[in-house]
């Protein structure tokens, strides 16, 4: 078992790491939540609910038309689709999480960005 560093400078590595960690947390966080704002923000206007209703998203969805329904898949897919293509068409080679962690390859922070809305 690793033995604990007693002293300045070991107790400085423990408030860094703190820190880190909670910046982490922090980040994550508000990251998480501006994505799933973005998604309700899509799910509103694609099947054309109130943003401002109590409406649930399967009451949103069930009471659109089916034409709507098939449309809004077709064109996500569609956008998608183009989107990875151009991606991997002119974006930088992704790097995996796995690969930055052992071999400490950098990603590519707009093309992983890209790909992570996409």
């Amino acid at each position: 078992m690793p033995e604990i560093e007693v002293g300045r400078a070991g107790t400085r590595r423990w408030q860094v790491l703190g820190a880190v960690v909670v910046r982490s947390g922090v980040a994550a966080g508000l990251g998480g939540m501006l994505l799933a704002l973005l998604l309700r923000g899509v799910q509103h206007i694609a099947y054309g609910y109130g943003a401002n209703s109590d409406e649930s998203f399967l009451q949103g969805v069930t009471a659109s038309a089916p034409l709507r329904r098939v449309a809004v898949l077709s064109i996500c897919g569609l956008v998608a689709g183009l989107g990875w293509w151009a991606l991997r068409r002119f974006g930088r080679p992704l790097v995996s999480i796995s690969a930055a962690v052992k071999h400490g390859k950098r990603m590519p922070p707009g093309t992983t960005a890209v790909h992570d809305l996409l």
